[in-house]
């Protein structure tokens, strides 16, 4: 192998078309780090490297599908896998061409675990994703951290109220509803308004609601709709 410096660089390989070894090993293996360094993971079977603060994947695999297949016997529950499966979310499986759900087996590391045995003679046929790196876990929603729900909160509401963001709200009586100070594209408000008068409020709290600087009064006492906030001249829409 040549190894030439050239101006602006500490090695120059170019010249090879050959291959460059890096070090490799287990996450147990891996050096006292600083930032900077290469390594090849062999229980990820990827490249990773220390940006100072952790240790990450880096590319240069991909992705691959691996096939298994196996045949029941009415009996076996267990079948092992030529490779390792990080969740059962990256697998596919099928029994005489019949997708199974994933709650009809189990995965640990190369072993896949049938909750029932398949049927004598009948065909297993696995479908792995490999090679899958998580790089993050999700840890909040929106500022929520926690048991994080995603659905709507709903309010049954009688009296004057400050509206929040992805919220539906009931209207059961004359009042003012204001609208949130500081919405960002995307807000939504959903309002069913069951009060039986014609005169509820809206209050814009400075937005525009439908690109008017007013507040909206619901004269049906009865309309049921959503709001959501678009930009600084249109403000909230309803759709």
């Amino acid at each position: 192998m040549a190894i030439t410096k050239v101006s602006n660089s500490v090695l120059n390989l170019s010249e090879n078309t050959d291959a460059l070894g890096l070090p490799k090993g287990t996450d147990a293996q891996r050096p006292t780090p600083v930032a900077g360094m290469l390594r090849f993971n062999t229980e990820t079977e990827g490249f990773e490297g220390y940006d100072g603060a952790e240790w990450g994947a880096i590319g240069g695999t991909g992705s691959t599908l691996v096939q298994d297949e196996f045949v029941g016997d009415g009996t076996t529950v267990a079948f092992t896998l030529s490779v390792s499966v990080v969740a059962e979310i990256f697998t596919s499986v099928y029994i005489s061409g019949v997708y199974q759900e994933k709650n009809a087996y189990s995965i640990s590391g190369s072993t896949l675990t049938f909750s029932v045995a398949p049927p004598n003679g009948a065909s297993i046929e696995v479908i792995t994703i490999d090679n899958i790196t998580v790089e993050a876990i999700v840890t909040s929603v929106d500022g929520q951290t926690g048991a994080v729900s995603t659905n709507y909160d709903a309010q049954v509401i009688s009296t004057n109220t400050n509206a929040l963001k992805n919220t539906i709200y009931v209207l059961t009586a004359d009042l003012t509803l204001t609208l949130p100070a500081s919405p960002v594209a995307g807000d939504s408000i959903k309002i069913s308004n069951q009060s039986a008068v014609a005169t509820c409020i809206i209050a814009r709290n400075g937005s525009n609601i439908m690109g008017l600087a007013s507040d909206l009064t619901l004269d049906d006492p009865t309309k049921n709709f959503e709001l959501i906030f678009t930009n600084a001249a249109k403000g909230w829409v309803i759709i």
